[in-house]
């Protein structure tokens, strides 16, 4: 057989876990027995000590509500999300009949009277924000309330104190050890701090020394450098210094080579065409002479013989001297 869907569920969480009722007879049993259960909130704390009426009031309101919208949804369907809000603000945190702290609240209602336990209603509910806690029961029942839902009763402290005090032999030896270690890592520590200054110290040592060789070192490749530099710029020095004289006395025998080229030509043109002019001209004059010679001094042998020396010597000395200007015309 099917099983009947429900006409109404609701999760109400830590406080009563899923509610299911299957008719709306069910669920208004439900809301009955808990506006029995409650009932004597509105009947035993009828004082006003400590604002525990506020409880009273907003308890009733709650329960009150949720019967009228209950009677409205079955009426009206479609008052359903209506109903179900009201359910929800009225029983999600109000203790249900018959659970833990139900009972609870009973026993100490029984123990402490009404107005404790009134108050540990609305520490449940909470509402302790409107109630005042300088009544003493109102204090009373708050402190309880928190006591029973942290689960605080006189052998749970024997066993808290137990732990604690086992928690702070375990911590002081703890403490002990740590404090142990800790002074065995400051001794080590020291011990290699004083090793890391040695090392730093040798290192330091060894860095000044290499770092004077290497300033010794550089000083004499640079004193080296600077001198090669200084022999470079006095021999550029003194190339430019000769540079000119050999300059100058180059462009001088070009100077030179040009004109003796130049007279060279003339030399050749005046040797070539002044000497073969010379040469014919002294011929001439020979053939000249020696046929006059010959004819005026043809019965006078000695006499010709004179003469043509003297012809001779006169056309040499002309010759040497023709040759002679021309090479001072060379020369210069």
């Amino acid at each position: 057989m099917k099983k009947p869907e429900p006409v109404f569920e609701v999760d109400l969480g830590p406080n009563g876990g899923l509610q299911r009722f299957y008719s709306h007879d069910g669920l208004a049993a439900f809301i009955d027995a808990q506006i029995t259960t409650w009932s004597w909130v509105h009947t035993e704390t009828l004082t006003n000590d400590g604002n525990i009426h506020r409880v009273r009031d907003i308890l009733h309101h709650w329960l009150v509500h949720a019967k009228q919208y209950h009677v409205n949804w079955q009426a009206d369907p479609t008052l359903l999300p209506q109903f179900e809000s009201v359910f929800r603000q009225a029983f999600a945190s109000t203790p249900l009949a018959g659970s833990p702290k139900e009972t609870f609240i009973s026993e100490l209602r029984s123990d402490k009277g009404p107005i404790t336990a009134a108050a540990a209603l609305g520490y449940f509910i909470g509402i302790v924000a409107d109630i005042q806690f300088a009544h003493p029961l109102i204090l009373r029942g708050v402190l309880s309330a928190f006591a029973f839902e942290e689960n605080l009763n006189s052998k749970a402290a024997s066993s808290t104190r137990r732990s604690i005090e086992g928690l702070v032999s375990k911590f002081s030896k703890s403490l002990a050890n740590l404090e142990g270690q800790a002074r065995d890592e400051a001794a080590r520590y020291e011990e290699a701090e004083s090793h890391a200054l040695r090392s730093v110290n040798v290192m330091n040592r060894f860095v000044r020394l290499k770092l004077r060789r290497h300033e010794r070192k550089h000083a004499t490749e640079m004193h080296e450098a600077i001198k090669r530099i200084d022999d470079t710029r006095d021999l550029y020095q003194q190339f430019m210094q000769l540079r000119g004289p050999v300059d100058y006395w180059m462009s001088k025998a070009r100077a030179h080579q040009r004109k003796a080229k130049i007279h060279w030509d003339r030399l050749m043109k005046i040797a070539g065409w002044g000497g073969a002019g010379v040469l014919a001209t002294l011929i001439l004059v020979a053939k000249i002479a020696f046929d006059q010679a010959k004819t005026a001094y043809a019965n006078q042998p000695a006499t010709l013989y004179l003469v043509l020396v003297t012809i001779g010597v006169v056309v040499t000395t002309m010759v040497f001297w023709a040759i002679r200007i021309q090479v001072r015309l060379y020369m210069s």
